[in-house]
């Protein structure tokens, strides 16, 4: 997981420094007297996808990896937008919002998860030589909102209780994609990306007819691998 963040951070720096010593504007010198026409590339970028989303963070209680059901708490989907500015060819800026939902149930427990995170990015691309596909890194800080409807039985007695885990926390967001288009304004768009942050809820239930709190320490952490469509002007 560190190594990939790693990349995708030194991936974002190679793009800025490839274009610091190469701006595109440049005029050679075979057309010094030959203005050369001012190149478009589009300012506005919009995206939408959905994907499969893998956790990184902690099982719940009860579950070990010999588990039958282990896969399920750590496996979902979710489905991502994205609106970005470039004020050049190469940087912007833009807005992530993402929603990842991860769904576990056996015979005695049940654990619906969400993880929304809205996060403001910085954004870097380098276009193919039709100035339509593109390679982009983005990395962003921003709030993560956590949600967890779950519900147990006790088995002694079969009794159902029932309880809802909200929480908001700061996280972060390092991201990776390709822009294939196939027209000017139109692209496929695939992409990878790592989230995470932490954050602290206070949790109130019932246990044997006495009411109780409990301080719980949530981990965001999770990658999305996304596939959508890209719009720009």
């Amino acid at each position: 997981m560190e190594y990939i963040v790693k990349k995708i951070l030194f991936l974002f720096a190679l793009i800025l420094i490839y274009n610091a010593l190469c701006p595109q504007d440049l005029i050679s010198a075979n057309d010094y007297n030959t203005p050369r026409e001012k190149e478009i590339y589009p300012r506005f970028r919009i995206a939408v996808a959905c994907g499969y989303s893998y956790r990184t963070a902690r099982e719940p209680e009860g579950i070990t990896k010999n588990d039958a059901n282990y896969g399920k708490a750590k496996n979902g989907f979710h489905y991502l937008g994205e609106f970005d500015y470039f004020f050049n060819e190469s940087v912007g800026i833009g807005i992530n919002y993402n929603a990842s939902y991860f769904n576990f149930a056996d015979n005695y427990r049940s654990d619906k998860v969400q993880i929304r995170q809205i996060m403001p990015t910085l954004n870097a691309r380098v276009f193919d030589k039709k100035k339509e596909s593109a390679f982009l890194v983005s990395m962003g800080i921003g709030c993560n909102n956590y949600r967890n409807d779950y519900w147990w039985i006790e088995k002694h007695n079969s009794k159902k209780n029932i309880n809802t885990t909200k929480d908001w926390g700061v996280g972060f967001l390092c991201s990776a994609g390709y822009d294939l288009a196939f027209s000017q304004t139109m692209a496929a768009f695939f992409q990878i990306s790592f989230s995470g942050g932490t954050g602290i809820s206070i949790n109130d239930y019932t246990y044997h007819k006495q009411s109780y709190f409990r301080i719980d320490r949530d981990d965001f952490g999770k990658f999305n691998f996304s596939i959508g469509l890209r719009f720009s002007k």
